[in-house]
């Protein structure tokens, strides 16, 4: 991946002198996995515990937005970081992320995997641009964000021990029927497998496909039975205590993306990296019911008697009220019910004293 290397130098640079990290994430399930990948990896493998997940909630936008440029000037005030990373977003926010540059002496590391033009990209501003759109391998290019960040650390993790073999990384406890760090990156592709799920990535492509099935293989085997994420979810949500890619995209993903879209983005990441069973089960059942408030709300803003629909015989837009956080949901439920090419849905959003559309 172009600017890997790039990468790496900065990582290594932070964790050998033990500098702070600050990991940006979307709020939606490629966004928190690629959290939990990040706090896990620095925090097991790299033994570096100076780090900092934010989730972005998307309120005002996606990525690096207005709103929450400001709130990391105003983290960066009160605890400085040294390095940025993104994940899953970054790929079209050049302006702000060149605004954060001349405020902060901070170094920023772009990893995400979305379409992206020169103009709006973060080249030449960033010191690194890791996403796979700019490299010319096709199997590549359809890899998931948290995939990409996996790729990016693993390398930077790698690269680092063979170039400090007498750094001492003491032995991790980690919470697995394992005792390798080896093994512990293996368990991480679980984690990829959702993603895969969760950007409905295509199963054609080689490397996609062997990451899915490696993750199943492990979740259902004995491998993780101490990881307390994984055997709350297979005790709910898997009668047969199997779990498989629908279980993934019908009774995991959607559960997991609630949080970010009625609710707090955090009760997802907090549930990922909790190592209490009792905890755990706590903030599973409350993002049980953030969840069913989130499907309440959605019948309700679609039984509205004010919303507008625009229709042609391949397309549906829609304006419907009171449905931020979950316009998402709505056009993929008229696209599933309904035979459109397309479905579009915005919703109302105050500003000041103006309104603007989002969806």
């Amino acid at each position: 991946l172009t600017d890997v290397e790039k990468a790496s130098k900065i990582i290594k640079d932070a964790v050998v002198n033990k500098k702070r990290i600050l990991q940006f994430i979307d709020y939606d399930v490629d966004g928190i996995t690629s959290g939990v990948v990040g706090y896990k990896m620095f925090t097991k493998l790299f033994e570096h515990d100076n780090i900092e997940v934010v989730v972005n909630k998307r309120e005002y936008g996606n990525g690096l937005n207005d709103t929450m440029l400001y709130k990391l000037i105003k983290m960066h005030k009160e605890n400085p970081f040294d390095v940025l990373i993104t994940s899953d977003h970054g790929s079209h926010d050049r302006n702000n992320l060149e605004a954060l540059k001349k405020e902060l002496d901070i170094k920023i590391i772009v990893t995400d995997h979305h379409l992206f033009d020169n103009e709006t990209s973060p080249l030449g501003i960033v010191e690194a641009f890791i996403n796979p759109q700019r490299d010319n391998d096709p199997y590549l290019k359809q890899i998931t964000g948290t995939h990409v960040l996996f790729y990016t650390l693993l390398y930077a993790y790698l690269d680092l021990i063979k170039e400090y073999p007498e750094y001492e990384f003491p032995k991790p406890e980690l919470n697995l029927n394992t005792e390798t760090k080896e093994n512990y990156i293996y368990y991480l592709i679980n984690y990829i497998g959702l993603t895969i799920v969760s950007d409905v990535m295509s199963l054609r492509n080689y490397i996609n496909r062997k990451f899915l099935t490696k993750a199943l293989k492990n979740i259902n085997s004995k491998l993780i039975e101490q990881d307390t994420f994984w055997s709350v979810v297979k005790e709910r949500v898997a009668s047969t205590y199997f779990v498989d890619e629908v279980t993934f995209g019908f009774d995991i993903v959607p559960v997991l993306n609630s949080p970010g879209r009625v609710d707090n983005p955090r009760l997802s990441f907090e549930f990922m990296i909790e190592e209490d069973p009792e905890k755990s089960k706590m903030f599973y059942e409350e993002i049980l019911s953030v969840n069913d408030r989130r499907k309440d709300k959605q019948v309700k803003s679609l039984n509205r008697d004010d919303n507008i629909e625009l229709k042609s015989e391949d397309l549906i837009v829609m304006l419907i009220k009171n449905s931020e956080g979950i316009q998402g949901n709505i056009a993929n439920n008229v696209l599933t019910m309904e035979n459109y090419t397309a479905a579009i849905c915005f919703t109302e959003h105050r500003v000041g004293d103006e309104k603007i559309l989002i969806g």
